[in-house]
């Protein structure tokens, strides 16, 4: 097939953006040119969509800067059009969706497909968005999905996404794939934005070009290779694989390419110039063999080289404890920061450090002054690859900054005493864990904490105090009425004994004293 501007993102309309309060999309070229003038990625984007399609333009980034002096694009952040012309020139090949033997972010070097496999291993396109179930995958289907994911445009956003955050499956791939499972050629775990429960980050600029640079790593500048979704043949040296070489060695943590290598690859079917459907499995391009402490032979050394190389991924932050064990472990946020439970569990684990690490490791373009704000995707799942959550917040840094202290842990040890008054308050109304009313009232009264929580941690960022009494007992009065509130409905002659005791139980225990 010859290339054509319909396949080729280049020059293709595939990158939503945002520009003060108006959204356009633009092409690959034009979102590096205009990077500066462009606020960011458009709010349009699902959570999972705008995270992976960070990486994306991040890791590109970094290829652009390459070689070039700080000062010729740091100050102000802004990419030079002469490299962004040279490199999309050098690579241009490489950014075809419809290549027969190299195709953007998919599988490279696949022989025609089987009849067999063009029966029971090619699966409709629109299974590609997140929003789709699968045949096994139930949990996923969320909402209806207009895009139609055989456009161009759509499709290049889905294929970044498979690439950057791909599950594993039961589904059968084509057999042009690694067998994991005797013959089944089925997706595993190995994609750069981990397992089921995953929280993964990024500074976020002035505009979209700072934000880039921002979060291209310093070192990447000097490495000599290229993304792993750029050139496949090509491994961490940025030398090429050798014939038939089933492992390479060398992807050190955090460098480019083991940051955007994955273990899983999709493979679109084309007729007559438009996609029809598409296959993905385990990539017979070598796999980095990378330090693990479980099996190193067979599929099952496979899967454990795959499932490590996520290992020093340079959007997660690595928890500041880990450093006394054997085993990284990293930042977690299981909960929104925009909550007063998020904020509650970051600040009674201590995160704020390991974060203060991350934001300091060596960047392309120095910090800025004005404030820095901290954008995050997380995501919760199960371990057959199905998406209950999938969340992006943006959170000003300093928020999350802030020092620990007699003042802020008051006021979220008060949250947590608010959390347990209420668990005894329902069990004495009579509403278990097995009632769908339970939720309600619960989401109720800890919501009503977020104004008063969030305004005390806004306080002290800005280095003002926050009288914590105050601010415990103005919880407390916003608890008691979201919880009469959200009890009344529930009140009749049989229950309301119950009702009151459980509110004047509920007002006993989050009483704050002077």
């Amino acid at each position: 097939m010859i290339p054509t501007p319909a396949t080729k993102v280049v020059d293709l309309p595939c990158i939503p953006v945002r520009r003060g309060t108006s959204s356009e999309t633009v092409t690959l070229r034009e979102a590096f040119l205009r990077a500066h003038e462009l606020d960011g990625l458009d709010d349009s984007l699902l959570p999972v969509e705008r995270e992976a399609l960070l990486r994306f333009l991040e890791s590109l980034g970094a290829v652009l800067l390459r070689g070039l002096p700080q000062a010729t694009y740091a100050d102000p952040p802004r990419f030079p059009a002469e490299r962004i012309d040279e490199v999309f020139s050098t690579f241009d090949d490489l950014f075809d969706l419809a290549d027969p033997d190299r195709p953007l972010l998919q599988e490279w070097h696949t022989p025609e497909p089987s009849a067999e496999d063009l029966a029971k291993c090619y699966i409709p396109l629109d299974h590609l968005h997140v929003r789709v179930p699968g045949g096994s995958s139930a949990t996923w289907g969320t909402s209806h999905e207009p895009r139609d994911a055989s456009d161009p445009a759509v499709l290049f956003l889905l294929l970044v996404v498979s690439w950057f955050h791909g599950k594993p499956s039961n589904g059968a791939g084509a057999s042009f794939y690694v067998p994991t499972s005797g013959s089944k050629c089925s997706p595993i775990s190995g994609a750069p934005a981990g397992g089921p429960h995953d929280t993964v980050f990024h500074l976020m600029g002035q505009n979209l070009a700072q934000t880039l640079m921002l979060n291209i790593r310093e070192p990447w500048l000097r490495e000599a290779a290229l993304p792993a979704w750029l050139d496949q043949d090509r491994g961490p040296d940025g030398g090429v694989h050798g014939e038939g070489a089933s492992l390479v060695s060398g992807a050190k943590r955090g460098t480019l390419w083991r940051c955007t290598w994955t273990a899983n690859r999709a493979s679109v079917r084309w007729d007559a110039g438009r996609p029809v459907a598409v296959t993905r499995g385990l990539t017979r391009r070598p796999i980095p063999a990378v330090e693990h402490d479980g099996p190193r032979e067979g599929i099952a050394g496979v899967k454990a080289f795959a499932k490590a190389v996520p290992v020093g991924d340079y959007c997660r932050v690595i928890k500041a404890s880990s450093s006394e064990t054997k085993t990284v472990k990293y930042v977690h946020a299981d909960a929104s920061l925009r909550s007063a439970e998020g904020f509650e569990r970051w600040y009674q684990n201590d995160f704020e450090a390991s974060l203060q690490g991350w934001i300091n490791e060596p960047r392309s373009v120095a910090l800025p002054e004005a404030p820095l704000r901290v954008g995050f995707h997380h995501e919760e799942g199960d371990t057959y690859g199905n998406r209950e959550l999938s969340q992006w917040e943006e959170v000003p840094a300093e928020e999350l900054l802030v020092s620990a202290g007699a003042e802020i842990d008051v006021v979220m040890m008060h949250v947590d005493t608010i959390r347990k008054a209420l668990g005894s308050a329902l069990l004495t109304a009579g509403i278990d864990h097995r009632s769908a009313r339970r939720a309600l009232v619960r989401g109720a009264v800890m919501g009503a904490l977020d104004e008063p929580v969030l305004a005390a941690v806004r306080r002290l960022a800005d280095g003002q105090g926050i009288g914590s009494v105050d601010v415990r007992r103005r919880m407390s009065a916003r608890a008691r009425e979201a919880f009469e509130s959200a009890t009344e409905s529930l009140m009749t002659l049989s229950t309301a004994p119950q009702i009151y005791h459980a509110r004047a139980r509920f007002t006993s225990r989050t009483a704050v004293k002077s």
